[in-house]
């Protein structure tokens, strides 16, 4: 903002004029829009100036007393120079273009989920399920094995196909690494919370608390990376996501509602907390994201080694 003395013949190229009034000298502020003239008004209405708006044709000026002049240039200088560089730059997250990749890897663990729905493995299966009281009692690592855990072919393939949809997405907006590890820890996290609202003869199974995992992290994440300064901006994907919560989470004989819910709120909450880190700290690295699809990878075998090793 510059500012120059100026006569009362309003002038194109001057920001600030200064007049004798019939009652008091007073001077001129012109700001170069509606939005400015408000922000002005509001820091010399909170430092306890007064003033007045003038319109012209091209310009609106802002009237203040003579003798306040230089404390109100002053004030609205050292605001502008605080606010030079706000609001800060959000930082969107790149494109991933690895959306072969995450079909493999969706192909991949559907086939090996499949190979444990064999009779052999039976028993491991019972070791892995979400129990619980089983949980409760310490057995912590059935909250990641009952992720892998299926009730047979159809509940394996439509998991499969919901989540993958899903997933491809993530994959391409947050980077593999980010959306696995978002994913599995959302699960896990939901089928521990799961065990303490349910009975303790509750059994769970199936990836679907980490699908909606994924649906709450990817909602968050895209709510906290708005682009916008408007409240009803931030609540479009928050009820983007509770509507697919409420029409794909809760319909079935043997639906598990409250290990959907938990497993979405879950991811509410590791979402926004990815969010919040991208727009710090920007889109996480190749090396990042490889360590974070390493640690997506290596908890499941971790769950299973609990469950399977005798005293692990």
């Amino acid at each position: 903002m510059s500012i120059t003395d100026k006569h009362h013949a309003h002038s194109n190229s001057a920001t600030v004029s200064t007049q004798e009034t019939d009652k008091a000298p007073f001077c001129l502020i012109t700001a170069p829009d509606n939005k400015k003239a408000s922000e002005w008004s509001l820091v010399l209405t909170a430092r306890g100036i007064p003033h007045k708006w003038r319109h012209y044709q091209d310009s609106i000026d802002i009237e203040v007393p003579g003798h306040l002049c230089k404390t109100a240039k002053a004030e609205i200088k050292e605001y502008e120079a605080e606010n030079r560089n706000w609001p800060p730059e959000r930082i969107l997250p790149a494109t991933y273009q690895n959306t072969e990749t995450c079909i493999f890897v969706l192909m991949t663990l559907c086939g090996i989920m499949g190979y444990a729905l064999s009779p052999e493995f039976e028993t491991a299966r019972w070791q892995g399920t979400a129990w619980a009281d089983k949980i409760l009692q310490g057995q912590w690592w059935r909250a990641i094995t009952a992720l892998t855990i299926h009730s047979g072919p159809a509940h394996l393939l439509g998991n499969m196909l919901t989540g993958g949809f899903i997933m491809v997405q993530a994959c391409s907006y947050m980077g593999s690494g980010l959306a696995w590890f978002l994913t599995v820890i959302s699960g896990i996290s939901g089928n521990l919370l799961n065990a303490f609202i349910q009975p303790p003869d509750h059994i769970s199974v199936g990836s679907s608390t980490a699908i909606f995992g994924l649906i709450g992290a990817v909602t968050a994440f895209r709510a906290v990376l708005q682009e916008s300064d408007r409240i009803r901006d931030y609540m479009l994907p928050l009820g983007a996501g509770f509507a697919l919560l409420g029409f794909t989470g809760s319909s079935g004989k043997h639906t598990d509602l409250g290990a959907h819910a938990c497993g979405f709120a879950s991811g509410l909450v590791f979402g926004a907390v990815a969010g919040i880190i991208v727009l710090k700290y920007g889109s996480p690295v190749r090396s990042l994201n490889l360590i974070l699809l390493a640690i997506a990878v290596i908890l499941p075998v971790i769950g299973w080694f609990m469950a399977l090793v005798p005293g692990g």
